[in-house]
């Protein structure tokens, strides 16, 4: 469990939202491939949660409002697991 990974994970899921709005072919490449670097993380329960969520943008046709509701969802788990990180170090 490193932290300094899912401090850099958040960077990585908040530019989802940026990649929408700008190129949506951009953002479903990007999308897929933070789900397939999901898929090798097993470190907690909620990163299988994150990685539904970051699954669902990348095959649903979502709009705007579901990405960004969805990104900052992402973002508050990590910060949760951050948090559990801190308390076991």
């Amino acid at each position: 469990m490193d932290k300094k990974y899912y401090v850099d994970l958040i960077g990585r899921i908040y530019k989802i939202l940026p990649l929408y709005e700008e190129n949506k072919d951009n953002f479903k490449i990007y999308v897929e491939g933070v789900y397939i670097e999901m898929c090798g993380n097993d470190d907690f329960s909620e990163v299988k949660q994150i990685r539904n969520k970051i699954k669902g943008l990348g095959v649903a046709n979502v709009g705007h409002d579901a990405v960004r509701r969805t990104v900052f969802e992402c973002i508050n788990i990590i910060d949760k697991i951050i948090t559990m990180i801190e308390v076991e170090m």
